[in-house]
């Protein structure tokens, strides 16, 4: 019994000088924070060494409590350490204050053991929040979704209303959206509720897409998302099964970039139809380009193509239209809707089928220069013969964003003698006019291609008269037939002098009947000229100066020269055929008299004027034979 009790007073000794009182450690910092759910607290914690004696090693540690550092090597008398802390706050956490325990361990350095333990705070706030998924897009046919609705907050939340705004309508009817359940009376934290959606759409509810907002909640917390209902081209939505789009792919036809189309061009889009009915069908493919600005679709030629496809084939059905000029866009660029939809022929209600790649529309940009100006619906024949009366019709469009004051369009080709020109004025945006010309064909010109050159000039300045921009357009026009080509066509000129004086004399005139023979084979024009005349003459008149002969065909021209009053001997000139691009010529030599006097100028003068010799002869003697009389009388 006396040895039980000295061991007991040796333990009591022992432990007396081996525990020492939490006092020697000093802890301030972070002992109360605030969070929320599913979140880390953080804080921080300051340790003090408040005893006599350093501290050789110090631990932390608690519950659900991670420190950094959790312990360290040392810490002497007064000195202090910075302990960071972190706390998970499990998602959904009711709020509430929540208690952590923690201690702290040291041992000084004369081996006692210290043991410091404390309590950590923290408050988790009250947080209602809800959620919404978002739904697919709703058609007339598929319409029929769901949502979930997510109480993702830290309270239970009752009273939950689901409804949506603004209501969908096309401005004359109204669709309808139904959720089942519409009302949740309550929805614990971290529970979800299903929400089915059905949409109600009218016969005939205008194209387009129409969105609205759904909202779930109470006076706490709500929740949003977007719903959008999408009208598509069959008049009672994708119905029937078994005739589909496959495919719809823009040829790039007057375009370069796929879906990307201005104003007149033309347009191909091939589109794939496929036809799992379990039985031949005779089908109409409908098209429209919508306008979603407008609510309203764009004016075209044609809209529908109608075909036959039989069971368990498909085909490719090429759709071609031509872009208004006057499509309503004022702006560079401007998205419109192309429409597609199949249907079995006079059965839309129960078969109909438009949706493509997953979609009821194709987005088209149409674009706009901010001045262009275009030539269009021409009607000009490819290919003509010679000495074809043809007729050159087409229209003038302003395709751009500027009305133009004035426009002129020139229209060229020297080979066919085409130069014509016509102006506009005030010329806006959308107009059009009309652009024609009649031309023929010359019989003369070589078989080819030639190329009907337009320009047209427009930004014009009237300070200056002149015009800032011009485009040119070609147009080919294949020659062959009836023709005889310059390098082939040839003439022949045989001049005579149909002079009527018997000699040729200074001073007056001369007239060269000059014959032309087209030796070729077709129709050719000939201009007829003088050269090489100007030294000793000069040109009265050439008529006619244009002669049109059939091959093999002759045809005269009078040239008529005026000799020069010093003009003498031996002259020579050229009479000049101008053809096909070529120029003959034929020499003509004349022999003009001296207009000096002679004997034999003077016995020509009597000789050609006998009567008014004689006349003055007998005049001369009877003047003789009175001036003798009356000289006898006298003497007498």
């Amino acid at each position: 019994m006396k040895s039980k009790l000295i061991t007991s007073f040796l333990l009591t000794i022992i432990l007396t000088l081996t525990l020492v009182s939490a006092a020697d450690l000093t802890v301030t910092g972070s002992l109360a924070i605030n969070a929320n759910h599913g979140t880390t607290a953080t804080g921080s914690l300051v340790v003090t060494d408040s005893s006599a004696l350093n501290f050789t090693t110090v631990s932390l540690g608690g519950n659900n409590i991670t420190f950094s550092p959790s312990t360290f090597s040392s810490l002497n008398v007064g000195a202090t350490r910075t302990i960071a802390y972190s706390v998970s706050i499990p998602l959904y956490t009711p709020a509430g204050t929540y208690a952590y325990s923690f201690t702290i361990n040291g041992t000084k350095s004369d081996g006692a053991f210290v043991t410091y333990s404390n309590i950590i705070y923290i408050t988790v706030a009250s947080s209602p929040s809800l959620s919404l998924t978002a739904p697919v897009s709703l058609t007339k046919t598929s319409n029929k979704t769901s949502i979930t609705l997510a109480n993702n907050g830290n309270t239970a939340l009752s009273g939950l209303t689901i409804s949506y705004s603004p209501a969908i309508n096309d401005s004359r009817r109204t669709a309808t959206i139904a959720f089942s359940p519409s009302t949740i009376s309550l929805l614990n934290a971290g529970e979800s509720q299903i929400i089915n959606i059905t949409a109600s759409v009218p016969d005939n509810f205008n194209l387009g897409d129409y969105t609205t907002t759904i909202t779930a909640g109470n006076s706490q917390t709500s929740a949003t998302t977007t719903l959008t209902l999408s009208q598509g081209f069959c008049l009672k939505g994708n119905v029937g099964s078994g005739l589909d789009i496959r495919n719809v792919d823009d040829k790039q036809l007057d375009n370069t970039d796929e879906w990307e189309w201005y104003p007149e061009q033309n347009i191909e889009i091939d589109v794939r139809v496929r036809n799992n009915a379990g039985e031949d069908l005779d089908g109409v493919l409908e098209y429209g380009l919508y306008d979603p600005a407008n609510n309203d679709f764009v004016d075209l030629d044609e809209d529908t193509i109608d075909f036959s496809i039989d069971d368990g084939k498909s085909e490719d059905i090429t759709i071609k239209l031509k872009i208004p000029s006057d499509i309503d866009s004022e702006v560079a660029s401007k998205n419109f809707r192309l429409y597609i939809k199949v249907y079995e022929d006079g059965d839309e209600d129960t078969r109909c089928a438009d949706i493509q790649d997953n979609s009821l529309y194709q987005t088209v940009e149409v674009k706009k220069n901010k001045r262009d100006l275009t030539i269009s619906d021409v009607t000009f024949p490819t290919s003509a013969l010679c000495g074809d009366s043809l007729s050159f019709r087409s229209v003038l469009y302003n395709i751009g964003r500027s009305d133009e004051d004035k426009v002129k369009v020139v229209a060229y080709n020297r080979d066919l003698g085409i130069n014509a020109t016509k102006e506009f004025s005030n010329f806006d945006i959308g107009d059009s006019a009309s652009l024609n010309f009649d031309f023929t064909v010359p019989g003369n010109i070589t078989e080819k291609q030639y190329t009907l050159n337009f320009r047209t000039y427009y930004d014009y300045d009237s300070d200056d008269e002149t015009y800032s921009a011009s485009e040119t357009k070609d147009f080919i026009l294949s020659v062959s037939g009836g023709c005889q080509s310059s390098s082939t066509s040839s003439a022949t000129i045989l001049p005579v002098l149909v002079s009527a004086e018997s000699e040729i004399k200074a001073g007056n005139e001369i007239i060269i009947k000059a014959t032309i023979k087209n030796t070729g084979a077709s129709r050719t024009n000939y201009l007829v000229s003088v050269q090489g005349n100007e030294a000793f003459s000069s040109v009265q008149s050439i008529n006619p100066s244009l002669l049109t002969l059939d091959g093999g065909v002759s045809g005269d021209s009078l040239v008529t020269l005026k000799l020069n009053s010093d003009a003498a001997g031996e002259q020579q000139f050229n009479i000049k055929l101008s053809f096909n691009g070529k120029e003959i010529s034929q020499p003509v030599s004349i022999s003009v008299a001296d207009s000096g006097f002679s004997f034999g100028n003077f016995g020509d003068t009597i000789k050609n004027n006998w009567i008014v010799v004689f006349i003055v002869l007998i005049n001369i003697i009877l003047i003789v034979a009175i001036i003798i009389v009356i000289v006898r009388m006298a003497r007498e």
